[in-house]
């Protein structure tokens, strides 16, 4: 099932704003069972959120005249808003007839839906950049391998290995084609991996250079040195106190910036998130995007004509943890996607290896999200990935290497 990336973004009307608010506030506090929006009945839903925005300057961070509404969903478009519609029409109505351009017609209308549509569409955003932790596994799959897991443990926790191994039945021994890539994988894998080790580095050293020179002197992003120079004066140290970062009780967490484009690096950006978007489909789709293994979904979003950068993201883990991830596995990706910000966002001088000025730059373009909701609140990207994993054995081939690798999996 492929997953898709909502974006809809909307201008409040002013006299409606705290009505709105209240409304959001409403759906916030009781995700599951709120008299609006209950989202665990619009069941392609991965992630969502109302974030109400500003502009891409901390000045304007908090004006809140903009409602962001996003989700990260199972299926096409039309199917999506249909359940949405079919589920949740009034909330709809009640949410977004509190924004400009909101079709005067009413839901009990034959025209309504279609109008409806035609309303999202002319305020969808086009995702420069989508990242999955799971691509093509649908709510339903990450839920039943979820619960498939608590089963077998509950099942190895009463009766031990020999209830798993009723359950599974394995074959009574491993296939020979297992036996030779066993070995394989113990001698000749590893004997190849120290023989080309050298040549491995030597050709890492020689590709980064040729992508710096085609980034920096062809695509025109800006280039930051990869290791922090001495600071005469170093950084002080940003405020991350848990009500600005950490203020959602769930293993997992949630982040949107706003951040101004420079004019001159618009076209550099584009070609980058692109670069980046390609990356994601092709290469980072197991699990981990440029080394980062905490992200469920992301997408960085050009808006405002070319003014803006929007970036969203729902990950694992505290928000020092998070920061600290980027600027260890993935600072070369930062720099190349928000070093392109205008001089007003301030980003480090040195690139995102400056920790502190780094964190100041996510603290002062950050909006925290209005409503949030995940379908999964208690599992971790590795988690869910080592559920499927575990369904996909329990499922398939019943064979001896199959029967322990589920049961080293509990």
């Amino acid at each position: 099932m492929q997953q898709h990336p909502l974006a809809v973004i909307l201008n409040i009307k002013p006299e409606q704003k705290a009505q709105l608010k209240d409304i959001l506030h409403t759906i916030q506090a009781d995700i599951n069972n709120n008299p609006y929006l209950r989202f665990p009945e619009i069941t392609t839903t991965h992630f969502a959120r109302f974030v109400l925005i500003g502009g891409g300057i901390k000045a304007t961070r908090d004006l809140e005249t903009r409602l962001y509404f996003s989700a990260n969903h199972d299926g096409e478009w039309e199917e999506y808003i249909d359940l949405l519609l079919d589920k949740a029409g009034k909330a709809l109505e009640a949410i977004f007839s509190a924004c400009e351009g909101y079709p005067n017609v009413s839901l009990t209308d034959p025209a309504f839906k279609a109008r409806f549509k035609d309303y999202l569409r002319a305020n969808s955003c086009q995702v420069n950049t989508f990242y999955q932790g799971y691509p093509g596994k649908s709510v339903q799959e990450v839920q039943h391998s979820i619960e498939r897991h608590a089963v077998l443990e509950r099942l190895a926790n009463q009766k031990g290995l020999d209830g798993i191994k009723a359950e599974f039945k394995p074959s009574s021994g491993p296939a020979f084609g297992n036996i030779i890539s066993k070995i394989w994988d113990n001698t000749g894998g590893k004997l190849i991996s120290i023989i080309t080790a050298p040549l491995r580095d030597f050709l890492g050293n020689v590709l980064k250079k040729l992508l710096d020179f085609v980034l920096g002197k062809i695509v025109g992003i800006r280039l930051f040195p990869e290791t922090l120079p001495p600071l005469q004066e170093p950084s002080p140290e940003v405020d991350t106190r848990i009500a600005q970062t950490d203020y959602l009780e769930s293993v997992q967490n949630e982040m949107t910036t706003i951040s101004a484009i420079d004019p001159k690096q618009l076209r550099a950006l584009k070609i980058m998130l692109w670069i980046v978007n390609m990356a994601a489909r092709y290469l980072f789709n197991k699990g981990e995007l440029g080394g980062i293994s905490t992200i469920h979904f992301a997408r960085w979003i050009i808006i405002d004509n070319g003014k803006t950068l929007l970036f969203e993201s729902n990950y694992d883990g505290n928000w020092e943890q998070y920061i600290g991830d980027f600027v260890d596995k993935a600072a070369f990706g930062m720099n190349s996607i928000w070093g392109n910000s205008d001089p007003s966002v301030n980003y480090p001088k040195y690139g995102a290896k400056d920790l502190q000025t780094f964190k100041k730059v996510i603290i002062d373009h950050q909006v925290p999200a209005a409503v949030f909701y995940t379908a999964y609140r208690n599992d971790s990207v590795r988690n869910i990935l080592n559920d499927l994993a575990i369904d996909n054995l329990f499922g398939g081939a019943k064979s001896s290497d199959a029967f322990n690798e589920l049961t080293s999996r509990l």
